[in-house]
């Protein structure tokens, strides 16, 4: 199968936007309807790489002729080329995106230095080396950036600490190991990295089997234990998320933090007597959804605004002990959609997170089931569904009238749609054509 991607931009506002000609077809003529495509090229994306903002323009792994490195874009195609070329000869990999002091941190491979920190200003000029974490051409792999404090926190691993929480201002010599939870060359492995109140809030194993939730200040060395349980139980989350002024947070159960030190109780034991095991928790507006397991409901999704009473089923999709098999929420500005399967075929549903706004969205004519939800932007996602013998892709705000197919992005039986990231009310997205050979 021989398949070449294009990355678009889909303006999800009223614009006017001149696109690129293609190999295979005129340039469309303008359009001022939200949800045109603008080719932005002909290349590829890195979708699992990650992307960041920089002022109103977007930073991505891109891919041409197989070579990975940052790009940048602002939605047009004059303003969409590669920054750097950092692996000249080879990929760079670049990936972890986090937008900090008005540039770009982000991770990069070269053969003399491994997988390090690097920063750019959008210029080739203004992309560099952070710091050699791990010296030479060990590769301390930072991931997990996440700015907290007026500091970059993330995870890094080297020989005398293994994996563990670093932290940095931007510069190399402010570039440090900020907590080392499991001392010496074993690694405690930090994840879940989340910012509430000036705090970061993480997860990481103090010891072989055992996971604990944590907060830290910006020192290094300033880290408090939230939970109380003794420290051969596991309380291993697997995501935390902002509701009011504390943070809720999925182990075995429901729990909610305020980021202080042994201040995290259990919220809501969905499941009595088993392990409802909440994840995916994200925000909307004032309130989350996650999902829970259940006996009677099996995994479906919930609801929560950071109350006990207010913790609910928002749906039970599959009615039964099945579970419907959301996994992912994709967030416009007042909305989460997600998908999932009633048993029959996967639909797509919005929530504003309360049992009486969460519905079905109608498919367009011609869709059977959903892929997946490609992306969003403004109050529209962006989805590929299947029809009877090939695919379509459209974007809807969750009403019949705010949706629209997108026949000219189609791209086949085979082929494939990626979210890239957002630029204002700008979808930036890849599409890999299935060519039919």
């Amino acid at each position: 199968m021989n398949k070449h991607s294009m990355l678009l931009a889909l303006v999800m506002t009223a614009a006017v936007l001149v696109g690129v000609e293609s190999p295979t077809q005129a340039a469309p003529a303008p359009d001022t309807r939200p949800g045109t495509p603008v080719l932005l090229g002909e290349m590829g994306a890195g979708q699992d790489y990650g992307s960041a903002l920089l002022g109103d323009s977007l930073v991505f792994t891109g891919v041409s002729n197989g070579d990975y490195e940052p790009w940048i874009t602002d939605g047009t195609p004059p303003g969409t080329h590669r920054i750097l070329d950092i692996g000249v000869g080879l990929s760079s990999g670049p990936g972890s995106y986090a937008t900090y002091q008005g540039r770009v941190y982000f991770t990069a491979f070269t053969p003399e230095l491994g997988t390090e920190l690097w920063v750019t200003d959008g210029t080739a000029g203004g992309t560099r080396l952070v710091k050699d974490i791990s010296e030479g051409a060990n590769s301390s792999d930072p991931q997990y950036l996440t700015v907290v404090g007026g500091r970059l926190f993330f995870k890094a691993d080297t020989a005398e600490s293994g994996r563990e929480l670093w932290v940095s201002d931007g510069t190399a010599a402010g570039t440090l190991l900020h907590t080392d939870l499991r001392p010496g060359p074993s690694s405690s492995g930090a994840f879940a990295l989340t910012e509430l109140g000036g705090r970061l809030l993480f997860t990481a194993s103090p010891d072989i089997g055992v996971y604990k939730p944590y907060a830290a200040g910006t020192t290094p060395g300033a880290v408090d234990r939230l939970d109380i349980e003794p420290m051969d139980v596991n309380v291993q989350v697997d995501s935390f998320a902002r509701v009011g002024d504390g943070a809720v947070f999925g182990a075995r159960e429901l729990w909610q933090t305020r980021g202080a030190a042994g201040d995290a109780r259990v919220l809501k034991d969905i499941w009595a007597g088993g392990d409802s095991k909440p994840q995916n928790l994200t925000s909307v507006g004032d309130r989350l959804v996650f999902t829970a397991d259940t006996p009677a409901t099996g995994r479906e999704v919930w609801g929560t605004d950071g109350t006990s009473a207010g913790t609910v089923l928002l749906q039970d999709v599959r009615p039964g002990a099945g579970s419907g098999g959301a996994s992912r929420f994709v967030t416009t500005r007042h909305s989460a959609f997600f998908d999932e399967s009633d048993g029959d075929v996967r639909g797509l549903w919005v929530t504003g997170g309360t049992p009486e706004s969460t519905r079905r969205v109608a498919l367009p004519p011609g869709a059977i089931e959903v892929d997946h939800i490609v992306g969003s932007a403004a109050d529209q996602v962006t989805v590929l569904a299947d029809t009877a013998d090939s695919t379509l892709v459209f974007t809807t705000d969750g009403t019949p009238a705010g949706t629209r197919v997108l026949p000219e992005l189609n791209p086949g039986p085979d082929g494939a749609a990626y979210g890239i990231g957002t630029v204002g009310a700008t979808q930036i997205i890849e599409v890999v054509p299935d060519d039919g050979q």
